[in-house]
Order: structure tokens, then sequence, then C-alpha cells
């Protein structure tokens, strides 16, 4: 009676696969539930003895450039004046120096180059009290106090809706994962790709032997 052999090579085809599933999954994964964060906590989460700011939801209202006031800002917002907040995104420094005193802080930077510069709204003028703060170009973390503060020294044209007075600031991480989980995935399939191929060479090996025989 003939004994099925396990078939070694599909068990490891059908491991690769799901980990390539999961490598390109991943992403959406990961914006999917950024997006029902902001949706369930409107944007704001108190943690650690302040306040997380999605920077994106802070700027996404309409606001009249001209003639805005400090009541055209929605009262969630304005709520934060004065506080200690986190908010996650880019540095622009028209200046390109290695360190920044002053600064905008915008949730997207490559959106100026489709859309247009971002609106007043979305762009908070970050300031540093004492000294200055290395520029990085990746995406970061900035903790700071917030004010809510409406400039229009023209009287037809705000300057600027929202301050924060730097504490620290630092580059973000995201892509570490993502990078680990690939370097995996490539790590796997070259073992399977090794595993198949002893595989293999024992096949033909034993093939020889029972010819022999």
């Amino acid at each position: 009676m003939e004994t099925k052999r396990p078939n070694f090579r599909a068990g490891l085809i059908n491991a690769r696969l799901l980990l390539v599933v999961v490598l390109l999954g991943a992403p959406f994964v990961y914006f999917a539930y950024v997006a029902f964060d902001q949706a369930t906590t409107g944007g704001v989460v108190h943690r650690d003895g302040l306040d997380e700011v999605d920077l994106k939801s802070l700027g996404n209202f309409a606001f009249p450039e001209s003639y805005g006031t400090r009541e055209d800002v929605p009262l969630r917002w304005r709520s934060l004046d004065g506080k200690r907040v986190a908010l996650e995104g880019f540095m622009y420094d028209a200046a390109s120096a290695r360190e920044s005193r002053n600064f905008q802080f915008v949730y997207n930077r490559t959106k100026c180059c489709f859309n247009g510069p971002p609106l007043v709204q979305e762009r908070v003028f970050a300031g540093v009290p004492n000294g200055s703060v290395p520029y990085f170009d990746e995406e970061c973390r900035l903790v700071g106090k917030l004010r809510v503060n409406v400039v229009n020294p023209t009287g037809d044209k705000v300057d600027s809706v929202f301050e924060v007075n730097v504490e620290r600031i630092e580059p973000l991480r995201h892509g570490s994962w993502m990078f680990g989980l690939a370097a995996g995935v490539v790590v796997v399939g070259a073992v399977g790709t090794r595993v198949l191929a002893v595989k293999r060479g024992g096949s033909s090996h034993n093939m020889l032997l029972e010819g022999r025989g």
C-alpha cells in the first residue's frame, strides 16, 4: 500500500502567499483604522496629560479667509486654546535651513503640489520660544501649547488662525513596521525556496537509489 507523502511545496507556497496578502493589506487596514478613529473621537483624544489632535480634522472647516474671526472657528477647536497638544504632520519653512525657529506645520505637504497651497485654517504656525529645532523632511510629532488666534492685520486677509509654542518635535517612524513585515516576507520566501530545493534534491536522490535497487 502506497503511503501518501505530505505536499511540502504547496504548504510553503500557501504560507508565502498569505504573508504577501498580509503585507499588501496592512496599509489599507491602518488607514481604515485612522479614518474610524477620527470619526469616533472627533479628532481629539486626551492621553498622557495632553490632547492628541488630528491635524487634518483641525483645519477641516469652512473659514472666510478675507474677513473671518475667532467666532468662525468651531467651538470644539476654540476650546483647545491654551491647551497642551500633540500634532502629527510635516514641517514647512521657506528658508530651508537645517534648524528652524518659526515654521508652518501641515498635515500633508504634497497637497501643495496638486491642489494648491493649504488654506489658512489648515496651517499651524509654529514658533520655538527658546532657541530652535532641527528641520525634518519626514512626518513628525509636535508637542506644544496651542493658541487659537485669528490674525488679520490689514482687515481684508487672515494671515493665521492657529499657532503653537513648540516644546519638542521628533520624526515619526510609521514605516518601520511595514519594512519589518516586508523583510519577513523576503526571509520566509528565501527559506521556503531553499527548503523546496533541498526537498527536490532529496526526492531525486531517493529515486536514483530506488532505480539502482
